[in-house]
């Protein structure tokens, strides 16, 4: 038989109650004409079982969509679906008690949607954001921003930083349960490896009464399999895939045609095979050519070089072995390695060009304060670019929140409404306080 006191605790009052969904991948085959849909009907199957439980949020664990950049179809029918089923005059019962400038400093609108007076939000939903649709290009933005500046969604848990990861909880209570949700949107495997082989990632406890709060924490790095829902707008019909490798002289086919033949048997019938082969390397050397495959190669180069080696340290790496003609005189090295990352990584063709434009901006305005003359020009753009390196790359842009530019020490403390955060600083804990430093982003 429950006491008292387990009674009183299980009801309605002090329970909180949320839903889990990741990898929606709106936009997903979109311009399938059996699949285009998929998508977008599996998304509102989730917010009708989050409305008919009556749940007090959703919870996105990031790829929301597909790509960072949606269709206008897409977006539209997304914003739509939020609308109809988070909206409405159902009172939400959570109380925010954590510094929502912290939470959501990356926001144009820092605080979360159901306090907003100017909206009715009876299901908030908060999501972070994956691989598919993380931030990128100028203003370091995604499709989830949007969404959050229409009042729909909470975006939480961006870390911007590429040295360190600072993890603040939304505390949320409900009568009195306590619950501490943690954000860490998708971060490169390799980086985030540096991150925790360096003890740069670091995540923040309520000082008082730690045992009374429920810790949640929400991070995307993987990838979930696909699965039929068993929804009638769904098709009916198995996703089937084949990998086929057809190296040492097999022939191909023409995977089109081979696909009709299953039109009314798989959901994917220009899908179903997949051609690849693996690459051949020859090594000459004095004794005749050595030849070796990809699967060799993991043998040849040692895991902890592929981790270690980034696009910003070869960048850096070759100017410091360039000729002093071949130098560069107003762009500095870590805004460059920077740039090449963003076009690398994100594919985003006009990191560079912003770059200089940025730099050149910059540095017109520094000659005119200066009121430098033509035979002062050298010298004052040598004195700015060590101001530069000794500082830290500032990239252009606006996205970057104010807490980054501050130093972080083992002492630092964060608190919003009247709750003080202790780091978890352990010996042999990987969750340590990294060393004060800046953030370089």
């Amino acid at each position: 038989m429950a006491t008292q006191d387990e009674e009183t605790w299980d009801d309605d009052e002090n329970t909180i109650k949320f839903l889990v969904a990741s990898d929606v991948h709106l936009g997903y085959a979109e311009k399938d004409a059996k699949r285009g849909h998929d998508s977008l009907v599996a998304f509102e199957e989730v917010l009708q079982i989050a409305k008919k439980e009556q749940v007090d949020f959703l919870l996105l664990g990031g790829d929301l969509f597909h790509e960072n950049k949606p269709s206008r179809k897409i977006l539209h029918g997304c914003m739509c679906l939020l609308r109809q089923y988070c909206m409405g005059d159902r009172p939400c019962q959570l109380e925010f008690l954590s510094d929502q400038s912290v939470n959501f400093g990356h926001s144009r609108f820092p605080f979360v949607n159901y306090e907003d007076p100017n909206l009715n939000i009876s299901l908030p939903v908060f999501s972070i954001h994956g691989n598919h649709d993380d931030p990128a290009g100028s203003g370091n933005l995604c499709a989830l921003d949007i969404l959050s500046a229409a009042g729909l969604v909470n975006h939480f848990g961006q870390h911007p930083s590429l040295e360190q990861v600072e993890m603040t909880p939304m505390l949320l209570q409900k009568g009195r349960t306590k619950l501490a949700l943690y954000g860490l949107g998708s971060i490169r495997d390799e980086r985030l490896h540096r991150m925790f082989v360096r003890k740069s990632v670091t995540m923040l406890r309520p000082r008082e009464n730690q045992d009374e709060w429920v810790n949640v924490l929400t991070f995307h790095q993987n990838r979930a399999e696909e699965e039929h829902t068993g929804n009638k707008r769904q098709p009916k019909e198995p996703l089937i895939r084949l990998k086929i490798e057809y190296s040492g002289g097999f022939p191909m086919f023409n995977t089109n045609r081979f696909g009709q033949v299953f039109t009314d048997r798989v959901a994917n019938p220009r899908e179903i095979i997949h051609f690849y082969r693996k690459k051949v390397y020859e090594k000459k050397g004095g004794g005749g050519k050595e030849k070796w495959d990809d699967e060799d190669l993991t043998t040849m180069i040692p895991r902890e070089a592929l981790d270690m080696s980034r696009v910003e340290d070869l960048v850096k790496r070759f100017f410091q072995e360039a000729e002093q003609n071949g130098r560069m005189s107003l762009l500095t090295e870590k805004g460059m390695g920077e740039a090449v990352k963003e076009f690398v990584d994100k594919e985003e063709k006009d990191s560079i060009q912003e770059l200089v434009k940025w730099q050149v901006e910059k540095m017109q305005k520094h000659l005119k304060d200066r009121k430098a003359g033509e035979d002062k020009i050298e010298e004052e753009m040598s004195d700015s670019d060590e101001e530069d390196s000794s500082r830290g790359f500032n990239a252009p842009s606006s996205s970057r929140s104010k807490q980054n530019s501050k130093p972080r020490g083992a002492a630092s403390q964060k608190k919003g409404r009247g709750i003080a955060y202790d780091s978890e600083d352990s010996d042999g804990d990987p969750f340590t306080m990294p060393s004060a430093k800046k953030s370089r982003r």
